[in-house]
């Protein structure tokens, strides 16, 4: 049996839809632990398989964080799903995986307001 968080999970995923779902898993690729992640900083070198293992371990939850931070983008930048990725992939990188991890960590139970 599913619980509870998980199928708040699905319920989320099914309300933000195929297409920002789609870019927000395309959203976690791109913030996904990898060498470039150390060259940038947004991962210094002895966190590295830490954060590796807790992104693999998260990933699902990571997939709907970022289709929510895609349509909070979109609605603010008045776009569609695609345009508001595009957007999200001009911010600082360790900021929006900051606020991307964050949120995934956090118990899902109910929609967001």
């Amino acid at each position: 049996m599913l619980g509870r968080d998980r199928l708040a999970a699905q319920d989320r995923a099914e309300e933000l839809g195929e297409q920002r779902m789609f870019e927000g898993r395309c959203l976690a690729l791109f913030l996904a632990p990898s060498l470039d992640a150390v060259v940038t900083r947004r991962i210094a070198v002895p966190h590295y398989e830490a954060t590796w293992r807790e992104y693999a371990t998260l990933f699902d939850r990571i997939c709907l964080a970022c289709a929510e931070e895609v349509a909070e983008r979109q609605e603010k930048i008045a776009g569609n799903a695609t345009d508001a990725m595009a957007d999200l992939t001009k911010d600082d990188p360790a900021d929006l995986l900051a606020r991307i991890m964050t949120r995934a960590r956090q118990p899902l139970t109910s929609a967001p307001a």
